[in-house]
């Protein structure tokens, strides 16, 4: 074979290795922005009612860096301080009368009531949801990435006080709400709180794997059952998105397999020229 054929094969393989993308698996980041709260405070961030970014002085030790944020729904009695994460005619308020029916209800709804509605009865029945806190945030993601994060459920509701509620923390990835902690299946497990609060779970790690790619919505709440008067609250921290092992679309599966097939083809040949 001579060195023209030789040429001639290389430019071969080398247009068809450019012409089909290269298979690669190499994982990319999803874009998010202030996930951790290290910014101190809520850029990029909606917001309900009563949040805050609070730091170890609180009484619990962000799980990374300096700050963590607190959603409650603590408030003072007989105060219109809090909006309901409802959007919609808010559903009737036991211990407060009139209280939360004043201008804050038009303002910063995060979640519909049907899907308050529907989620709490799904987990516990005939669940009235009264008010609570709420952010969201949007992110962009790839199928294969995870998303992690710490969360810790606090409450002064007790269920041998003579009122108690089930009050409820969750977190949504778009319109699909997922349990984080509801007090009658976390209680046997509460923790002394050196917070405001009286008990607390401590920190936990939760973890969702995207099955798609696109713009996601990310949310989290605290809301109170029934009353007012039982305050709880979430802390989150460490939020983060860790890529996965990119999907190789079928074109890239086919030009990767068509160039190792011209280099095959190529290496066959060189070897038959230099055994002949």
């Amino acid at each position: 074979m001579s060195n023209m054929t030789i040429n001639s094969h290389m430019k071969t393989l080398l247009g068809a290795i450019s012409f089909f993308p290269i298979l690669s698996l190499t994982p990319t980041a999803a874009t998010a922005a202030n996930l951790g709260f290290e910014n101190n405070n809520f850029d990029n961030w909606q917001t309900s009612a009563n949040t805050s970014i609070v730091d170890s002085s609180f009484g619990v030790t962000p799980t990374e860096g300096n700050y963590q944020e607190l959603l409650s729904t603590a408030g003072e009695d007989n105060s219109p301080v809090f909006e309901l994460v409802f959007q919609g005619p808010p559903p009737p308020i036991f211990g407060i009368g009139d209280s939360l029916q004043g201008q804050n209800q038009g303002q910063g709804f995060l979640f519909s009531q049907s899907q308050i509605t529907d989620f709490g009865n799904s987990l516990s029945p005939q669940s009235t949801y009264t008010q609570g806190s709420a952010i969201k945030t949007n992110i962009t993601v790839n199928a294969g990435d995870t998303l992690k994060f710490d969360y810790n459920f606090l409450t002064n509701e007790h269920s041998s006080l003579p009122i108690s509620n089930n009050d409820l923390a969750f977190f949504s990835i778009n319109e699909q709400l997922f349990e984080l902690a509801m007090l009658s299946s976390v209680e046997s497990s509460l923790l002394p709180s050196s917070t405001s609060f009286s008990r607390e779970t401590g920190y936990q790690q939760y973890t969702y794997t995207f099955t798609k790619s696109g713009n996601v919505t990310l949310g989290f709440a605290i809301l109170d059952e029934e009353d007012v008067h039982g305050d709880s609250g979430l802390l989150v921290d460490n939020i983060r998105i860790e890529p996965g092992v990119s999907v190789p679309e079928p074109l890239t599966i086919l030009g990767a397999i068509t160039a190792i097939g011209f280099g095959t083809c190529f290496k066959k040949s060189i070897f038959s020229h230099n055994k002949n």
